[in-house]
């Protein structure tokens, strides 16, 4: 029975997980969609002199690539090591009730040395 419920923890975290990924991509696209989209528009509006004077590579590059960058470079670090705080914490919050003292014992004993090092 025992094994039972661990594969049913490891299902749930895993279903939990993919969820998590599939909902941060869209979250992902849509900004760099928003972002790259906003750029092109500002462009649009600029007079015949701001396209003349200014290189087109450089303007095509402002508007697909470095939204793109900074999704992933940015972005996307951020919001998972928000989510992986996230798991952490829900982690922490179940040992609390199921078992207060093996959570008791990671905090006295093995956090301080996470910290340390």
């Amino acid at each position: 029975m025992y094994d039972f419920k661990i594969v049913v923890i490891f299902f749930l975290k895993t279903l939990l997980s993919w969820l998590i990924i599939r909902f941060q991509n869209r979250f992902f696209a849509k900004v760099a969609e928003e972002i790259s989209m906003g750029v092109y528009l500002s462009y649009l509006n600029e007079s015949y002199d701001f396209h003349i004077n200014n290189n087109t590579g450089i303007l095509v590059r402002n508007f697909i690539t470095v939204p793109f960058d900074f999704m992933q470079r940015i972005l996307m670090p951020f919001i998972s090591v928000i989510s992986e705080v996230l798991v952490i914490i829900i982690i922490l919050i179940t040992m609390l009730f199921y078992q207060p003292m093996v959570l008791v014992f990671l905090l006295l004993f093995i956090f301080p040395f996470i910290y340390v090092y």
